[in-house]
C-alpha cells in the first residue's frame, strides 16, 4: 500500500474540483446553447404564423371589403341578407386572424407602436359608440363613465389602445346574458406623462380564482365548455395584456363567479406640448388640415393583385376620381415620370421592383422638382417596416384590408381633395 502525502491529496482534491468546474461550464454553456435554440425556434414560429396569417389576411380582406361594395348595390331582400352573413362570418374570422398575426408578431418582437397624438377621450368614446348597437341588441344597458377634459392631447398608438378596448367590451357582450355594461375610463396625470386606466365591468357569469390565473396565457380559456357555449379562441386576453405592457401599462381582472367581472387595463403616454412635436404625425395632419373642396384627384395604383386593384379603382372611381393602374414598381416608375399625377397608392409587396425600391427610385428622379405623395399599401405592422416606408420617401401608409374612410382621409390631408362624407 502506498502511503498518500498531505500534499498529494491536496493535488487530487484540486483536481477533483477542477474536473467539477469544468463540467459544470460545459453542462451551463450547453444550457445555453439549448435556451438560444428554443428562443430562436420560438421567433421562426412566430415568424411563420405572422407569413401565413398575412396572406390569408390579405385574402379575407378582400372578402370582406368586396362583401361591404356588394352591399352597397341594389340587392333584393333575400340577396341582402345572404351577403350580410357574408360580411358578418368574413369580419370574425379576420378578427381571429388579426389576433394571431399581432401575438405572434409581439411574440417574435416585431409589431412596432404608433407614436401619434390623439385625444384619449374622444378615441375612447368612438370606441364605445362603435359598440352600442351590439350591447343594445342583446337588451344590455350601457353606461359610461369618461374624465372631462376640455383639451388633451396626447402621444401614443390609438389604433392599439382602440384594439384592446373594443376586445375587453366584445368580451363583456360575449359572456353578459342580462343585466349591463359599464366602460369608465380615468386619466392621472405625473407630471410627465398621463396614465390612461380603461375598466369594463358586466353582470356577466364571472370568474373563480383558478379561471383568473389562466385567463391571461396565450391560447389559455378560462374554461372549455363555457367556451363552446359563448366561443372565443383564448387569444385576447393574452394580446391585451401583452400590448398593455408594451406601452408600459398593464391590464387584469377582478370578477366574482356568478355576479360578474370587471376587466381593466392602463397604458402610459406623454402629453404632447403646445406646438407638438412634427412626428405628431397621421391624426394631427388630418385633424389640422382645412378640407378643401371636393375635386377628382388623378391617381397612380401600383398594386399587383387583380382583387385588391379591383376594388381600390372601385373606391376611386365611386368618389369620382380618375386612375391608372400599373402591376409592379418598375412600371410605377415609368409612369411616374409623366408628372400627370397628384398621388400614387403603391402597394410594397410586388414582383420585380417592390414597393419601397420603386419608391426610392420616384424620389431620387423628382430632385428639385415637383414632389408627388406616395401612400403605402402595406398589410404588415412589423417592427421597422414603417420606418422602411418613410426613409424610402412615402407620405403615408394604409393598412390591408383597405378601409375606404383612413384611404380618403389620408388622400385629403396629402393632396386637398375632400374626404367623403
Amino acid at each position: 500500500m502506498i502511503p498518500i502525502s498531505k500534499h498529494d491529496s491536496e493535488d487530487m482534491t484540486m483536481s477533483g474540483q477542477n474536473k467539477q468546474i469544468r463540467q459544470l461550464k460545459a453542462e451551463l454553456a450547453e444550457a445555453r446553447e439549448q435556451a438560444e435554440a428554443a428562443r430562436l425556434a420560438n421567433q421562426r414560429k412566430s415568424e411563420q404564423i405572422a407569413a401565413i396569417s398575412h396572406d390569408i389576411r390579405t385574402s379575407m380582406g378582400a372578402i370582406v371589403t368586396t362583401t361591404d361594395l356588394l352591399l352597397g348595390t341594389m340587392l333584393d331582400a333575400q340577396q341582402k341578407k345572404y351577403a350580410e352573413a357574408t360580411r358578418e362570418s368574413s369580419q370574425d374570422l379576420l378578427f381571429i386572424l388579426n389576433q394571431i398575426l399581432d401575438l405572434s408578431k409581439l411574440e417574435a418582437g416585431r409589431l412596432d407602436l404608433e407614436q401619434i397624438g390623439f385625444d384619449p377621450v374622444a378615441e375612447a368614446r368612438s370606441a364605445i359608440e362603435a359598440m352600442r348597437t351590439r350591447i343594445e341588441d342583446k337588451g344590455l344597458q350601457l353606461q359610461i363613465e369618461l374624465p372631462e377634459h376640455d383639451y388633451l392631447w396626447l402621444q401614443g398608438d390609438p389604433t392599439r389602445l382602440r384594439q384592446i378596448l373594443l376586445n375587453l367590451i366584445d368580451n363583456a357582450i360575449k359572456f353578459t346574458a342580462e343585466g349591463g355594461i359599464t366602460v369608465r375610463v380615468t386619466i392621472e396625470d405625473d407630471g410627465t406623462e398621463h396614465e390612461l386606466r380603461y375598466e369594463v365591468s358586466d353582470t356577466g357569469i364571472g370568474l373563480d380564482p383558478q379561471q383568473q390565473r389562466l385567463l391571461f396565457a396565450p391560447y389559455n380559456q378560462a374554461d372549455n365548455s363555457v367556451t363552446r357555449q359563448f366561443g372565443g379562441t383564448g387569444l385576447g386576453l393574452s394580446l391585451v395584456r401583452k400590448l398593455s405592457r408594451k406601452m408600459s401599462g398593464d391590464a387584469g381582472v377582478t370578477s366574482v363567479k356568478g355576479k360578474g367581472s370587471t376587466f381593466w387595463f392602463t397604458a402610459r403616454c406623454p402629453r404632447v406640448g403646445a406646438d407638438g412635436p412634427e412626428a405628431g404625425t397621421a391624426r394631427v395632419r388630418q385633424a389640422e388640415t382645412p378640407r378643401a373642396e371636393a375635386r377628382p384627384a388623378h391617381i397612380l395604383v401600383a398594386e399587383d393583385n387583380h382583387i385588391n386593384r379591383m376594388l381600390i379603382t372601385t373606391y376611386l372611381d365611386k368618389f369620382g376620381h380618375g386612375f391608372d393602374t400599373v402591376e409592379n414598381g418598375e412600371a410605377a416608375v415609368k409612369a411616374a415620370r409623366s408628372g400627370n399625377y397628384d398621388l400614387i397608392l403603391m402597394d410594397i409587396h410586388m414582383p420585380g421592383m417592390d414597393g419601397v425600391e420603386a419608391a426610392r427610385k420616384i424620389r431620387a428622379e423628382e430632385r428639385g422638382g415637383r414632389h408627388i405623395p406616395i401612400i403605402a399599401l402595406t398589410a404588415n405592422a412589423m417592427k421597422g417596416d414603417r420606418d422602411t416606408y418613410l426613409a424610402a420617401g412615402m407620405d403615408e401608409y394604409v393598412s390591408k384590408p383597405i378601409d375606404a374612410a383612413d384611404l380618403f382621409a389620408k388622400i385629403h390631408a396629402l393632396v386637398g381633395v375632400a374626404a367623403p362624407g
